[in-house]
């Protein structure tokens, strides 16, 4: 497994022990409420949730990863990728649970639920920033090649995505691959190039497995 791939383990492990302990305080939160507020319905006990966590748990990993939540590339990226990244999947996890409930029927607290993805959401973002730095710190922030006329992109790039840029020198498929190869690369700007030197780049990307983004105006393709 590689060094990357280890860390993005960690974090969805994290996460997923974030989402956990959401559960139990929103379980919490909600006593304390039925407590001072007498209107709420008694709070259904706790291990009533457990096969509708079996349920949802496996469900919000999937979108989790399908989404990018753990990446290393979204965790080194602009913080406003990372919010998106929480959000969507946030959202995917409480359709995930009220298709869960019309199926299964099961009668839980609709406050409770509510409780539970507030609170989820505030711990999971504060994570996301203990998460960050500590990712940045163990691989280093994300990197944007820049393939073509570095004075022309690399300073709007960074304003922009928020992303350190490398130049490449060599312009060519083979010096590209040969960067690439050598790692520590997330995304691969294209700019001022000829349509056919582009698809050339665009297919070498392709082949690694890492997004290519080309200036709209280098259109051709």
């Amino acid at each position: 497994m590689s060094h990357e791939r280890s860390l993005e383990r960690w974090v969805l492990l994290q996460d997923v022990g974030v989402v956990l302990v959401s559960l139990w305080l929103a379980h919490v939160l909600r006593g304390a409420m039925e407590t001072a507020v007498p209107v709420f319905k008694p709070t259904v006990p706790l291990l009533s949730y457990g096969p509708l966590l079996l349920a949802f748990l496996p469900t919000w990993v999937w979108c989790a990863e399908r989404l990018h939540l753990n990446s290393v590339r979204t965790l080194t990226g602009p913080p406003l990728e990372i919010g998106r990244a929480l959000v969507w999947t946030q959202g995917w996890g409480a359709l995930a649970v009220a298709l869960l409930l019309t199926v299964t029927q099961t009668p839980l607290n609709r406050s409770l639920i509510a409780l539970f993805f507030a609170v989820s959401t505030i711990l999971l973002a504060l994570a996301k920033r203990a998460q960050r730095a500590w990712v940045i710190r163990e691989r280093g922030e994300a990197l944007a090649l820049l393939v073509g006329r570095a004075g022309e992109g690399a300073a709007e790039f960074v304003n922009l995505r928020g992303r350190a840029v490398e130049p490449l020198a060599d312009p060519t498929p083979d010096a590209l691959r040969a960067r690439l190869r050598a790692g520590a690369v997330d995304e691969v700007v294209i700019a001022g190039m000829p349509p056919q030197s582009t698809r050339g780049l665009v297919e070498t990307c392709d082949e690694v497995g890492l997004p290519a983004l080309v200036r709209l105006d280098d259109g051709g393709l």
